[in-house]
């Protein structure tokens, strides 16, 4: 039976596969505006964005990337994902736990780390592990100033103090979001493999994946890694209304302790080859198994439930949602819950001004994901909406946002121009 559903569909499929043979793209006339509009009316410089849809991937950029030299965005610009690296390094577990027989998820990391390894109690210390890590399950401190003040903390020095940290929730009684605690995950790693997590990442995964333009943000400001391809943040004054180019040293804030937590910068061509990797259940774009389909599954399988007004539906993490739109539970790396019916897998990220969002359903063959470079306030908003957007059409449902709705929610129009200051400001992960 022929219905509005079917037609939906069918248009975005042959959007897709018209994008992806001829290199334009009438088929998303309708996409680019809407995300133009929105970004307008938001104060966004630039964002980047990639749809996969099966054997397709399409690619768009817009805006800019550097508003003061005119700068667009394109298929090179970097942009730091922030906490999108969480589900790198949980990947990067189920990459190790697939070499190793004596090592698994629950295996304790105290068996790991050696007999030195404390945590604030016995329990902990003789129970935490990495699936405890993973999953959010910790329930210490944050502490975040130990990651993002310009400590250089590394992870030997946060091995030794995480002993001393207080404990905000029982240990594995509620979802607890911790940083710090992906920075132990990450340490972790490092023992198991013989190598820094970046270097493992590389070797592991980001290589075998052809994700060439992939780097920590650190070896782009100290190694020079694609750093003239680096997008230009941006961020409010809060007095003046008008927007200040971050200082991109700034950066480097993202110490050795806090990389797997938040450290990766990446392109849309390496984060489509990502999606795939994670829809193909595992596997290279040559077909290769690089992860064990089982272990990658067990980082997207529900872990822990998410208490309500973690994430909440309104401000900064979603608009009002019109549609079943659930976030129930925490994976590993991901936050997995049902958009109108269909199982999703989503998780964002945020370095300082720079904002992005990852969406996957598994069962339908789709991954979208975005990135932005400014302005703070009101990106996770922005990307929210826009996947939500794509969402319905891949879905096949008749979307149920535009852009004068996205526009008229908490609508402050971008005041000022984008001044040639620069603005220093601590980084945040969430």
């Amino acid at each position: 039976m022929w219905t509005p559903r079917s037609a939906l569909l069918l248009l975005f499929r042959v959007a897709v596969l018209f994008c992806t043979a001829n290199g334009g793209c009438e088929g998303f006339v309708q996409l680019d505006k809407f995300v133009e509009e929105v970004m307008d009316c938001k104060g966004i410089p630039g964002l980047a964005l990639a749809v996969v849809y099966g054997a397709d991937t399409e690619t768009r950029w817009y805006g800019l990337r550097d508003v003061r030299h005119n700068l667009p965005v394109d298929r090179h610009t970097l942009f730091p994902i922030g906490s999108l690296t969480k589900a790198f390094t949980s990947a990067l577990v189920a990459h190790v736990l697939g070499d190793r027989d004596n090592v698994s998820w629950d295996t304790p990391v105290r068996k790991i780390l050696g007999d030195t390894f404390e945590m604030p109690d016995r329990f902990q210390t003789h129970d935490l592990c990495l699936r405890d890590i993973l999953a959010h399950k910790v329930g210490l401190e944050e502490y975040t100033p130990f990651q993002l003040m310009g400590l250089n903390l590394t992870g030997e020095q946060l091995e030794s103090r995480v002993r001393h940290f207080d404990e905000r929730l029982p240990f594995r009684s509620e979802f607890s979001y911790s940083n710090l605690m992906y920075g132990l995950a990450g340490h972790v790693l490092e023992r198991l493999t013989n190598d820094t997590w970046a270097d493992a990442l590389r070797k592991r995964l980001t290589g075998p994946l052809g994700m060439a333009d992939t780097h920590t943000a650190r070896a782009v400001l100290e190694e020079g890694e694609g750093r003239g391809n680096l997008a230009q943040g941006y961020l409010v004054d809060p007095l003046q209304g008008a927007s200040l180019a971050l200082d991109q040293e700034q950066l480097r804030a993202v110490t050795d302790a806090g990389v797997s937590a938040g450290g990766v910068v990446s392109t849309t061509g390496d984060m489509a080859r990502w999606m795939r990797f994670h829809l193909k259940g595992g596997k290279t774009p040559e077909g290769v198994r690089l992860v064990r389909k089982r272990l990658l599954q067990e980082t997207h399988a529900p872990q822990m439930a998410i208490t309500s007004g973690t994430f909440p539906r309104e401000g900064r993490y979603r608009p009002d949602s019109a549609v079943d739109d659930t976030v129930p539970a925490y994976s590993m790396g991901w936050v997995t819950g049902t958009y109108r019916g269909y199982r999703r897998l989503v998780h964002g990220g945020t370095l300082a001004s720079y904002n992005s969002l990852l969406t996957l359903f598994p069962s339908e063959n789709i991954g979208i994901f975005t990135a932005s470079n400014g302005v703070a306030q009101f990106q996770s908003d922005v990307h929210w909406s826009i996947h939500n957007y794509i969402s319905d059409f891949g879905l096949g449902e008749i979307p149920w946002l535009n852009s004068s709705t996205i526009c008229q929610q908490r609508h402050r129009r971008h005041a000022g121009s984008h001044a040639g200051k620069t603005v220093l400001l601590v980084a945040i992960l969430p």
